[in-house]
């Protein structure tokens, strides 16, 4: 659901943090929150009190994809709770970005791709993009590589059904966290724990993994994940990147 590790050390340092959780019917969304106590050591009461627009009467259901949850350690219970980005960790933390479709950059150049099969479309978790292959494929938003898997160039299944793969931690100025998933490429030119810029080339795109289709099955296949990476949930990468 999140990055505890990192959602800890900016409570320790007494700032504001948030977290989301997917909307739940009403009275359901008690292991969710459970789950975010055990891991910050906040109390439940404490996290309702933080956020009573949520937990009142009117808890959203399945109007949105997540619920934005504020979490604060520190300072007087009452009073107004900060909004995002008015009690900021120290500079440099968070990025300088909102991640969203007005701020982040397509994958691949224009002109480059058609989309080959959309989000959803028969449970299909990303979205996929059809281009030559060897086409630049680059950073939807400045982040950090948080995930490197070279194919081994049989196995096509399990995690191995990605081929080469990369994916890119991000972390907006309100704190939220977003990955960004890269797969199929033909070659990668990132490490784990490299800092990479929007626009940046992070990889040339393939047939690596498990693919099918026309053209050879060259394509990027793109994910978008709010939370955590494996632990969180994905959403439509075309809500989040223009294409």
């Amino acid at each position: 659901m999140a990055d505890w590790g990192y959602i800890r050390k900016v409570l320790e340092q007494g700032n504001v943090a948030y977290c989301s959780i997917k909307p739940r019917y009403p009275g359901s969304w008690y292991e969710d929150v459970l789950n975010i106590s055990q891991n910050t050591g906040l109390t439940v009461d404490r996290i309702k009190e933080l956020n009573p627009d949520v937990f009142g009467a009117a808890f959203p259901q399945n109007d949105r994809e997540y619920t934005l949850l504020v979490l604060n350690s520190g300072g007087d219970s009452g009073g107004e709770v900060p909004g995002p980005g008015t009690n900021p960790p120290e500079e440099g933390e968070w990025g300088n970005f909102v991640f969203d479709i007005s701020n982040n950059q397509c994958p691949l150049p224009s002109g480059s791709y058609y989309i080959s099969q959309h989000y959803g479309s028969g449970g299909h978790g990303g979205t996929d993009m059809a281009c030559p292959n060897g086409t630049s494929v680059m950073a939807v938003q400045d982040g950090t590589v948080y995930t490197v898997q070279n194919w081994d160039g049989v196995t096509t299944s399990g995690n191995m059904s990605w081929g080469n793969m990369i994916v890119i931690q991000h972390i907006d100025n309100t704190g939220a966290t977003y990955y960004s998933l890269y797969a199929h490429n033909s070659a990668l030119q990132v490490a784990v724990g490299q800092q990479v810029t929007k626009g940046e080339q992070i990889a040339l795109s393939g047939n690596s993994g498990n693919v099918s289709g026309s053209g050879g099955g060259y394509h990027l296949h793109l994910e978008v994940w709010s939370g955590g990476y494996g632990t969180g949930y994905r959403v439509n990468p075309e809500n989040y990147v223009p294409m």
